[in-house]
């Protein structure tokens, strides 16, 4: 297993998040990695936006798609 991955803490090398560190490597592969083992879930809105800076469509696409499957396995809560 590679530095920071699975781990959902900061990466060893510069201190950033597994999932951000990968967005900015542009490694697909290790996002889906990431994406799978639900690490780093509170950096899905910032590593979606940095994918998006970067014009890095395919991983915006994996992202999104997590957001979207996590928001329709989220309970329906009611402040009324």
């Amino acid at each position: 297993m590679g530095v920071g991955t699975g781990t959902g803490m900061s990466n060893a090398v510069d201190g950033q998040p597994s999932l951000i560190s990968a967005v900015q490597a542009g490694d697909t592969d290790l996002v889906r990695i990431l994406l799978h083992e639900h690490s780093d879930s509170d950096y899905l809105d910032a590593a979606f936006c940095l994918a998006v800076r970067m014009h890095a469509g395919r991983i915006a696409q994996l992202l999104l798609s997590t957001v979207r499957i996590q928001a329709r396995a989220a309970p329906v809560t009611s402040s009324l």
